[in-house]
Order: C-alpha cells, then sequence, then structure tokens
C-alpha cells in the first residue's frame, strides 16, 4: 500500500493521489518528490561526490564484490521476493545489479536528493525513482524486501529509518542492510562521508531490535583485506576535498582487480557459512515479524 503523508492514511493509488485528502506528491526532474525541501541538499552526504562515484564504481575492487553479496544475500534469505526497495539508492548501482541478478523482480529507487536520482535513472531508465526522507517513507505493507547499503550511518535516527523500512514491507518480509564496521577504522573519509558512526556487530543489533525487526543473520565483510584498509587510513593521507576523490577506489587496475579477487574467495567461504568476527563492514539480514 502507498502511504499518505499528509494525512496518514494508506491507499492504493498509482497516481499517488492520496483518496482522502488530495494530497500530490510535487514533481521535479521527473520524480515524485515527497520531501521537496531536502531534495537538493537536506542530508549530509556531499552531493558533488556524485559524479566521481558513478565513475568510479564499476571499476573499483569495492563495489562490485559488495553488490555480488548483496545480491547472493537477497536470493538465499528471501528466494520468493518480487518486489524490492533500495533506501539511498544513491548513483544506482546496487539496484542495477539486483535488477540484473533478478530480472523478474520489480525493484524500486528511493534517495534523498534528486542529484542521486538523475544518475541513477541513467542506470535504469524504466524503473520508479522516488525523493523521500528516510525517516518517512510513503510505503506501508508493500515490497517483499527493502534494503540500504552505506546508508544508515549518515542519519542520526538510524533506529527511525530501520523502523521505515520494517513498515514498507509486508509482513514477514526482508530488510538487509549493509554499514561500516570497527570505531578504529575512523578517518577523513568517513568525516567527508558525514558518517555519523561506525558500527559494532552488538550496536547493529540493537539498533534492528529496536526497530521491532528479527535479527535472521549479521556477517562482516571485507575481513581479509583488513589488514590493508587499517595501514592504508592510519599511514596515507586521503587526497581531495570530496568524497570521491578520498576514496580508497583510485588504484592502479592490477591491484584493483587483485583485491577484487581476494574479497570474491572470502564470499565463497561467507556462503560456505563462515562467520567472521571482524571486516570492514557487516551485512544484517533481518525480517520484520509475521502478523499475529
Amino acid at each position: 500500500m502507498h502511504f499518505c503523508l499528509s494525512c496518514a492514511t494508506d491507499h492504493a493509488q498509482a497516481d499517488w493521489v492520496c483518496p482522502h485528502c488530495g494530497f500530490t506528491p510535487e514533481v521535479r526532474s521527473g520524480f515524485r518528490c515527497f520531501s521537496p525541501t531536502l531534495a537538493d541538499q537536506g542530508g549530509s552526504f556531499d552531493v558533488a561526490s556524485f559524479e566521481g562515484l558513478a565513475k568510479a564504481e564499476d571499476s573499483s575492487f569495492w563495489f562490485p564484490p559488495r553488490n555480488r553479496l548483496i545480491t547472493w544475500a537477497l536470493g538465499h534469505y528471501f528466494p520468493q521476493a518480487s518486489s524490492f526497495l533500495e533506501l539511498g539508492c544513491g548513483t544506482g548501482y546496487v539496484l542495477s545489479g539486483v535488477k540484473r541478478a533478478f530480472p523478474q523482480m520489480t525493484v524500486t529507487g528511493a534517495d534523498i536528493y534528486v542529484e542521486g536520482l538523475e544518475r541513477a535513472r541513467r542506470r535504469l531508465p524504466d524503473t520508479e525513482l522516488i525523493q523521500v526522507d528516510g525517516l518517512a517513507l510513503p510505503y506501508r505493507s508493500h515490497f517483499d524486501v527493502a534494503g540500504a547499503f552505506d546508508v544508515v550511518e549518515h542519519i542520526d535516527d538510524d533506529v527511525g529509518a530501520l523502523e521505515q523500512m520494517k513498515l514498507a514491507v509486508k509482513p514477514g518480509g526482508g530488510v538487509m542492510v549493509v554499514v561500516p564496521q570497527h570505531k578504529f577504522l575512523w578517518s577523513r573519509i568517513d568525516d567527508l562521508a558525514a558518517h555519523r558512526r561506525r558500527y559494532s556487530r552488538a550496536m547493529l543489533e540493537r539498533a534492528a531490535t529496536a526497530a521491532g525487526l528479527e535479527v535472521v543473520r549479521i556477517m562482516s565483510f571485507a575481513a581479509w583485506t583488513l589488514p590493508l584498509q587499517m595501514v592504508s587510513r592510519m599511514v596515507s593521507k586521503p587526497k581531495g576535498d570530496t568524497l570521491a576523490e578520498a576514496l580508497e577506489l583510485h588504484m592502479p587496475a592490477m591491484l584493483q582487480r587483485f583485491l577484487e579477487a581476494v574479497l570474491d574467495i572470502e564470499q565463497a567461504t561467507i556462503r560456505a557459512g563462515v562467520n567472521y568476527p571482524f571486516g570492514a563492514s557487516l551485512l544484517l539480514i533481518a525480517k520484520r515479524p509475521e502478523a499475529k
């Protein structure tokens, strides 16, 4: 169901016009905007980074393996899912990977920034993309699975964002979240990314439980490359004034491919059931409780 943010009622209108109060979302650059006052610079992320990230994603060692882990987890833990929402879809990189892996799945992208959605539209021209505040989603019991990948660490009220994702999926539906792990990895990159926190496993579990989710699995990944990331962040100073410039993405192609292969081998062990106690990131698999 759609959820009217004006009068707080459910409806099923395909055009998003609320039959109860007449509320219609503003349209900007072809996107329905449910929080238009935040659409340009309403959050903490530097929108100037979108273009650089879009160029770096395909060639970096980090994003392709992360996509493969996400799509594996989606298919493994929610094999019957036919609809998927990504909160904070940014340039559409993850969502396009989900669409390739599951071509029959209906996917929807949501982001606070219209500028990010404009780049996502290049990858997903026929996909519904909407502008939203992550703390006020216009859906109730609508999707089979909702995901947010390196997003909730940007939000002050992470429990509120997780609760909104829970409400957006059907009872028994899934919620998937990727967040950065280990406070000791905090660096200028986190500052440029406007992270509010890096998580421990216990922190993430507490947030999910507080949002009313049932935790299925929390897994660390990028464990094998963690020593390199520790050295990189302690020894080298990130260059540039934007996130895209500072991220560890601009390395020689051979090194990028080597690290990508390392992450792929590590993921094979994760899929086999290995639970690493450490890693640069955490992946949460959770469910909305079944209706009683």
